[in-house]
């Protein structure tokens, strides 16, 4: 069992085969800092939250040794060493968000004010979104 936070990050870094330079090199660190954090075990909460995130650690485990050392998987958020492709990443999310807002604008104005009703979302209802002869929140023919 590993009873201090030095002796679980050595663990996790073990069980996925990682050097400390792999390691230091995901977490934007020096492969000394890695080295004193497994010797000492002194962390930022920065880097607990950092080296948590990267290796899909439980931080609770990490830092108290409570729960499952891992989440549901042993696998890290993403590949060590390989860099996010933050353009396709939020080109991704524009095409979800683009298509999540035309459906809103599909939607008919008594539906809009029900899902707003329930959901809690404020939508805007703008006579130019509004199809011709349809009537507006102020009952008002467009």
């Amino acid at each position: 069992m590993q009873s201090t936070i030095n002796q679980r990050f050595i663990f996790v870094r073990k069980s996925l085969g990682l050097t400390q330079t792999e390691v230091a090199k995901e977490l934007g660190l020096t492969p000394q800092a890695v080295s004193a954090l497994e010797k000492k075990g002194n962390p930022s909460q920065g880097t607990i939250t950092a080296f948590c995130k990267a290796f899909s650690v439980n931080e609770m485990w990490l830092m108290d040794g409570v729960g499952e050392a891992f989440a549901k998987e042993v696998q890290p958020a993403y590949k060590v060493n390989q860099p996010i492709d933050w353009k396709q990443e939020a080109y991704e999310m524009m095409k979800k968000e683009n298509e999540w807002l035309k459906r809103m604008l599909e939607l008919a104005l008594g539906d809009k004010q029900q899902l707003s009703k329930y959901k809690g979302l404020r939508l805007a209802v703008s006579p130019v979104l509004l199809p011709k002869g349809a009537y507006s929140a102020t009952s008002k023919v467009v």
